[in-house]
């Protein structure tokens, strides 16, 4: 997931966090404004579920950047683990028989 926030990084993509977030990453209300003005409904109190337009990028070193990143790569990145172990389950599934098993044999008990 690491290499795709890579990949994305500097392409523009926006991702819509809440002010909420941005606020707990930013660490003050004060650089919150700063870096995004369109927080200030939340901090008012008038729109508690504001949210703003992030730039996703692993390498601008701002911890709101990564965090778009990473949620911008997570969706896709789990539909391909889900592709790729439902490939990997089907290929082991339908081995031919006269493969030797990769599974241990089980004794009965008898």
């Amino acid at each position: 997931m690491y290499f795709a926030g890579l990949i994305i990084s500097g392409q523009g993509f926006l991702v819509a966090i809440t002010c909420q977030h941005v606020s707990y990453f930013l660490r003050s209300q004060e650089d919150t404004l700063r870096k995004f003005p369109e927080c200030s409904p939340y901090f008012t109190g008038q729109d508690v579920e504001k949210a703003v337009a992030v730039v996703a990028s692993m390498t601008d070193g701002s911890l709101e950047n990564v965090a778009a990143a990473v949620r911008l790569t997570f969706g896709p990145a789990m539909w391909l683990c889900f592709v790729l172990h439902a490939i990997g389950v089907e290929i082991y599934v339908r081995q031919p028989a006269s493969l030797p098993s990769r599974t241990p044999k089980m004794e009965t008990m008898n």
